[in-house]
């Protein structure tokens, strides 16, 4: 007997109530739940805790006639144990899939075929977060039988692991003589798998529900798969880089940058734009336009022209009317329609998903009549900067060595660094280097 056990709280520090946000008219949680049900496994449950704020969801299970269990707030791996002890009967032949309820797309397909792997195989315990597979966070199914749950239950002392029930099993290898542990390859047909493997599609942020709303709305039903959201977001070319930035994130960011910048930008493009002359720029990432705004009181002839992907920044700088052309997209969306005489960045690159550097790189030099400036945190070896708290957004490397090893035409006639202490113009550790074609 397979019985799938969905794990559900309103609580969530992050996002309070998320699993009861909404996806088109569904809840997030009944998104989980229904594609469950449409699974082989024999019994769907929901498992949520005995915390009074759960009390609405224990009157939606019994109005849904929805099987359910409730037991400890933290102790997850006693709440899946209590649960099979309270309601199954043949535990000898039990096996539990756990999945959780803020994974509104879960795949039944994935479900059905996991299930299949694991009667063809001689597992305790398998996950489908294999390296060698695609498996984004907010994609993870697990099956356990319930030997392997009780000896867990029996022997595992450590809060740590008890909270996340048997998720943290694959990670470690403190029960790799008692339990037998399998990866379920996922390899989905005409997808890059490199570049999905990083996406993240679980809701934890208002960011993720933002994208998710972006997936659900795109489909506009219930009943496509996970490939199928896979090969959206890789037609799209959404990228989770940019979903950070589009949204809360990226608001709060335009928020603390400020015109006090303004003056700092303008002696930094004086003396960049100093060796050369210009009639128009395009700007990567413009934010709120304090680097055009410089180059404006330098040179009010110069055309200024932009991209930027965070909508507030946008309407911020499209308000001030100092640009030519302002477009509010992704850059590998962009289909671009004329060549300037700078293409430039400054402080996006290091924002960039690594996998994407070289689209880019290739996208500045064609639409650069002559010049291009990469103005960045710089490092000779790539290295992952902790950026406020998250992982993975910032990289300090060596960009300008990437795009003049790309393309070797390309002549470095200036270069220069601002340093933060600086004592009358401060930037951000900025070094900057001047290319031309």
């Amino acid at each position: 007997m397979f019985i799938i056990i969905i794990q559900a709280r309103i609580g969530s520090t992050r996002l309070p109530g998320k699993i009861m946000k909404k996806l088109l008219d569904k809840e997030i949680l009944f998104w989980s739940y229904d594609r469950c049900i449409k699974s082989i496994a024999d019994k769907v449950y929901i498992a949520t805790s005995i915390n009074t704020e759960n009390d609405m969801l224990e009157n939606l299970f019994i109005e849904k006639n929805i099987k359910y269990f409730r037991g400890s707030e933290n102790d997850l791996l006693d709440r899946y144990y209590q649960l099979c002890i309270k309601n199954i009967d043949d535990k000898d032949n039990l096996k539990i899939i756990r999945v959780t309820s803020d994974c509104p797309f879960v795949d039944t397909n994935m479900i059905n075929d996991m299930i299949k792997f694991y009667n063809e195989n001689n597992y305790d315990y398998i996950i489908n977060h294999s390296k060698k597979g695609v498996t984004p966070e907010g994609s993870c199914i697990e099956i356990i039988n319930f030997k392997s749950l009780e000896y867990l239950w029996n022997n595992e002392k450590d809060l740590s692991f008890r909270e996340h029930a048997t998720g943290m099993l694959s990670q470690i290898d403190k029960y790799n003589d008692t339990i037998k542990i399998g990866e379920y390859v996922y390899k989905p047909n005409n997808v890059n798998n490199e570049l999905m493997k990083y996406k993240k599609l679980s809701i934890d942020t208002n960011d993720d529900y933002l994208l998710s709303q972006k997936i659900s709305n795109n489909f506009n039903n219930y009943d496509f798969t996970y490939e199928d959201v896979l090969k959206y977001l890789e037609k799209d070319n959404y990228d989770e880089f940019e979903n950070f930035w589009s949204n809360e994130f990226g608001n709060n960011y335009t928020d603390r940058n400020n015109n006090e910048l303004i003056i700092n930008n303008v002696n930094l493009f004086t003396n960049i734009l100093k060796k050369i002359n210009i009639k128009s720029v395009f700007e990567i990432g413009c934010n709120r336009g304090l680097n055009l705004e410089a180059i404006n009181i330098i040179n009010n002839n110069i055309s200024l022209n932009a991209l930027e992907i965070n909508k507030n920044a946008y309407d911020i700088l499209l308000s001030r009317n100092i640009c030519d052309e302002l477009y509010n997209e992704s850059i590998f969306n962009f289909k671009y329609t004329k060549n300037y005489d700078l293409i430039f960045t400054k402080g996006v690159l290091i924002h960039i998903n690594p996998d994407k550097r070289q689209e880019l790189y290739e996208l500045m030099y064609k639409m650069s009549n002559k010049y291009i400036l990469i103005a960045e945190y710089y490092s000779r070896q790539y290295q992952e900067i902790n950026y406020r708290g998250n992982q993975n957004k910032l990289f300090k490397g060596d960009f300008c060595g990437d795009i003049l090893n790309k393309y070797p035409s390309l002549k470095l006639i200036d270069y220069g660094f601002v340093y933060y202490k600086d004592p009358k113009y401060p930037l951000d550790d900025i070094t900057w280097f001047l290319l031309e074609k």
